[in-house]
């Protein structure tokens, strides 16, 4: 059964007036209250920001410009350079390696790396005297808190603190490192970066000195290393000759050769002769047996010397003995001139001693600072404001995004 509409109510333009004031009076409400809402949140992003960013800001300009200490900078730039080397030339191929036992084989920008390295080490400020002589320097009672080094610092704190004053950059292209060194007084600043300067250079020096005492041994090692292979190779030619009881196979060779070449004129001699009598004197007679007996005599001579020279299987044969004896000549030979070249390395050596194959070229020395050059002030206001802004900035973001997400 469906239900009947009841019956139709006629609205009057009166109510219909009175409706529509009453929806725009609600929306009237809702949009002041809306706008009090903005003007709330802009007042409350400005007092942030002026909390936030101006104020640390001003803070930080106060401090800058009214507490904090004036830091002076000496600078100083060297670099690293190496002496002429002369190198010795090499008497035999092979032996390029002791050519090379005067000169060292890092570089001179290696070397520049190491000055950096040691500038900003701890080596360097237990060579300046440790870390009482940088508390005397640093912790300055006129210096404000925040810049000034506690005196009773452990040697890593300080070693930290000490790396915030220094700065040692080398330029990779000319090799040239440039030092800065900042303390509260010019005349501090001056001493330091010339004790640096100088405790750099006695590091070259030191290093430039290793290494030509260490050519020097190393050349000295070659030199008793080649004189026990010329002793052991003359000493095996000895046990050699008096094994075969020859001076020189070679010349025993060229003495039988000659020996044999004269048997064999002979012995043609002495056939033309035989030949000539041949038809004329029996074979029976004196004088044929007589150059039969001496032509046989001279062929057991030639075959016995022949039988000396190149019969195999015997020791004793001069065509071993040469091959024997040339394989030790040659490594005398070869021994002796290894030993003249180590010779010369380590006279080329000793010579480099006395040379200062690396030495520090100052190109920029320490010089007395006039003006302070820290604290710069409008490069530390500027560094704070956009810290803080951007901080702020995140949160300011990061608060709106809550808000909107706990209205909807």
């Amino acid at each position: 059964m469906l239900d009947m509409p009841g019956p139709l109510r006629v609205v009057s333009d009166g109510e219909t007036r009175t409706a529509a004031r009453a929806g725009r009076i609600v929306g009237a409400l809702a949009g002041r209250r809306t706008i009090a809402q903005t003007v709330e949140r802009l007042g409350v992003l400005r007092l942030s920001f002026l909390l936030c960013v101006i104020v640390p800001t001003l803070i930080a300009g106060l401090y800058l410009s009214v507490m904090a200490s004036d830091q002076y900078v000496s600078e100083a730039r060297f670099s690293v350079r190496r002496g002429t080397e002369t190198k010795m030339p090499p008497m035999l191929s092979g032996l390029s390696f002791l050519t090379s036992l005067t000169t060292s084989g890092a570089s001179t920008m290696q070397d520049a790396f190491i000055v950096t390295d040691y500038v900003r080490s701890r080596t360097i400020i237990e060579d300046l005297g440790g870390k009482d002589v940088i508390a005397k320097i640093y912790a300055h009672p006129d210096a404000d808190w925040f810049s000034r080094m506690r005196s009773d610092l452990p040697l890593e704190k300080v070693w930290k603190y000490w790396k915030r004053k220094v700065t040692a950059t080398i330029d990779t292209q000319s090799g040239i490192v440039t030092l800065e060194i900042a303390t509260f007084s010019p005349q501090e600043a001056f001493d330091l970066a010339r004790r640096i300067v100088e405790k750099s250079e006695k590091l070259v020096n030191e290093i430039s000195e290793r290494s030509r005492n260490d050519a020097l041994e190393r050349a000295r090692g070659e030199v008793t290393l080649a004189q026990e292979r010329v002793r052991k190779a003359r000493e095996e030619l000895l046990q050699f000759r008096n094994a075969n009881s020859s001076i020189d196979p070679v010349a025993s060779a060229t003495s039988l050769s000659e020996t044999v070449a004269t048997l064999m004129r002979e012995r043609i001699k002495l056939d033309n002769d035989r030949a000539s009598l041949l038809g004329v004197v029996a074979a029976e007679s004196p004088i044929r047996r007589q150059l039969d007996a001496r032509i046989a005599n001279i062929d057991k001579q030639i075959a016995a010397l022949r039988d000396q020279m190149t019969k195999e299987g015997q020791d004793t044969a001069i065509s071993g003995q040469i091959a024997g004896y040339e394989n030790l000549q040659l490594e005398s030979q070869f021994a002796e001139k290894l030993y003249e070249v180590a010779q010369s390395a380590f006279e080329q050596a000793r010579t480099e001693q006395d040379k200062k194959q690396l030495y520090l070229a100052t190109i920029v020395k320490p010089a007395l600072p006039e003006l302070p050059l820290y604290p710069r002030i409008g490069l530390g206001m500027f560094v704070v404001m956009a810290v803080c802004f951007v901080l702020w900035s995140m949160m300011a973001l990061l608060i709106a995004a809550v808000r909107d997400h706990m209205g909807h």
